[in-house]
């Protein structure tokens, strides 16, 4: 989905406005399960690998989303990020989670 402008401002292209469209992707790491590691042995790689990993995921929604109604570009995106610690508890195991969310929105627009 490369061949979609993605811009957090306006653009000097003439333009048609298609859409206001928008995507969300979430991860997690942590949580319940024998086998997870607890928040506490996150690093800072780990952690900013998974904000890497929800918007590459996110922005390419919201590209598939641009695409299919035949946009060259979506301008003015804005991107919110949530980050949730919530505890969860199995049958065998319990464990803290933290979820990441990524929301972008955006307006669709056609090259003239």
């Amino acid at each position: 989905m490369s061949e979609i402008i993605i811009s957090t401002g306006g653009i000097k292209e003439n333009y048609k406005v298609l859409d206001v469209i928008f995507a969300a992707s979430q991860k997690k790491f942590g949580g319940k399960g024998i086998f997870k590691r607890g928040l506490e042995f996150m690093t800072d790689g780990e952690y900013n690998e998974l904000l890497n990993e929800v918007y590459f995921s996110s922005t390419e929604l919201i590209k598939t989303k641009a695409k299919k109604i035949g946009a060259d570009a979506i301008i003015n995106c804005k991107f919110d990020l949530e980050q949730l610690t919530v505890t969860e508890q199995g049958m065998m195991s319990k464990g803290e989670a933290l979820r990441i969310q990524v929301f972008v929105t955006g307006t669709a627009v056609q090259f003239l």
